[in-house]
């Protein structure tokens, strides 16, 4: 569109260090998952519309009449809060899904998750994803139009459609086949996701 500013215009992703992500997640044990022997899921972001957490609390929801033991875990605080409180303790999901604010440290939090849930309606490259990612936690996210960018489907996590039935499904899928489970840490755990390299390229800008 600008081809007279070719030469100005530089494209970063954010960047991550996955050796400085795995020593965090390292760091301590979770207290509310502390000698808990059910499903531990876990979610980090804002509580905003577009984080989508209201159909996790729907979702949760579907998962506790099908008798499934878990836990669900939400990092973040926002204008929410006070609705999603109230949309807890209206569909009676007060101990499965804890809305517990932000964390100094999501990390501890997100390893020793057996899934990382992502119930966004739009995102654009998302962190918590690409952290999950490194720390090798599988993955259910909803199919916001790039999900398909960061996720492969099946091999990373699970893409699921959004509507809190299909987020059920996935996390019903992943909680009763331990070996997909595995399968998808063993897959992460595999593959480099951090990009401390392109630091390389941002001080390049200053040097030439």
């Amino acid at each position: 569109e600008f081809p007279d500013l070719e030469e100005k215009i530089y494209n970063f992703p954010n960047i991550i260090s996955s050796s400085a992500i795995r020593k965090r997640a390292s760091e301590k044990e979770v207290e509310e998952f502390s000698a808990y022997e059910g499903l531990k899921i876990v979610s980090v972001g804002r509580l905003n519309v577009q984080k989508g957490f209201d159909l996790a609390i729907d979702a949760a929801t579907l998962l506790k009449e099908k008798g499934i033991k878990f836990k669900w875990l939400i990092l973040g605080n926002g204008e929410l809060m006070s609705e999603l409180s109230d949309q807890i303790k209206k569909k009676q999901v007060e101990n499965e899904i804890l809305l517990i604010g932000p964390r100094e440290n999501p990390y501890v939090y997100m390893k020793s998750a057996d899934i990382v849930a992502q119930t966004s309606r739009w995102e654009g490259k998302s962190v918590v994803l690409d952290e999950a990612k490194i720390i090798g936690t599988p993955i259910v996210t909803t199919n916001y139009p790039t999900a398909k960018d960061q996720i492969l489907n099946e091999k990373e996590g699970i893409i699921v459609a959004m509507n809190p039935v299909s987020i059920a499904e996935g996390i019903e899928r992943l909680a009763e086949n331990k070996k997909l489970r595995e399968t998808i840490q063993a897959y992460l755990l595999n593959h480099e996701y951090g990009n401390v390299e392109e630091m390389k390229k941002y001080y390049s800008i200053f040097d030439s």
